[in-house]
């Protein structure tokens, strides 16, 4: 992908996320492009509670991957207002664009898993496989939770590989990894 289209794709992406938040009732900013950790800032007022986050947007086209840097988001582990939303723009523009919300400790997780099993360890570069945040999709009702509260839903594979190579520090039991139903 061309540098030009790469930057439309992640904007588009941006715009997508801000646009669902703020139906949903989420005053958003956008922040400019390169900011180092978030690309939206999110604000909801309810009669209940006042919920603030930031949120990493990743983009990708036609269900492929998403790229991550480990080690960019490693510092933020344990934030209880760090997420990610990650978007699949429908590869030729016809069906709306799926979104995942799921919590940067959770995505760190993957990347780290994913980094780990490259031998290379390219500059701490991975994929995000968008199969692994299927439990996720439309999930804009966690964003209301402290991110560290929200259920970790891993596949057996991923668990069965942090258990054979280790895995950073606070990653969640196996009893923790179940979604609650929506």
């Amino acid at each position: 992908m061309a540098t030009g289209e790469k930057a439309r794709t992640g904007a588009a992406g941006e715009f997508y996320a801000a646009a669902r938040l703020s139906e949903l009732g989420w005053s958003v900013g956008i922040l400019p492009p390169n900011t180092a950790v978030h690309d939206l800032l999110a604000r909801r007022d309810d009669a209940a509670s006042r919920t603030q986050i930031g949120v990493q947007v990743k983009t990708s086209v036609g269900g492929a991957y998403w790229g991550l840097h480990v080690s960019k988001h490693e510092a933020r582990r344990g934030e209880t207002d760090e997420w990610f939303v990650l978007v699949d723009l429908d590869r030729d523009r016809q069906a709306p664009p799926k979104l995942y919300c799921v919590p940067a400790d959770i995505v760190y997780v993957f990347a780290w898993a994913g980094w780990t099993a490259n031998a290379k360890h390219d500059a701490g570069a991975t994929t995000l496989n968008f199969r692994d945040f299927i439990a996720y999709e439309s999930r804009f009702d966690l964003l209301s939770r402290d991110a560290r509260s929200v259920e970790w839903e891993f596949s057996g594979g991923l668990w069965n590989w942090l258990e054979r190579v280790g895995a950073p520090e606070g990653i969640p039991t196996r009893s923790q990894r179940l979604l609650p139903a929506r």
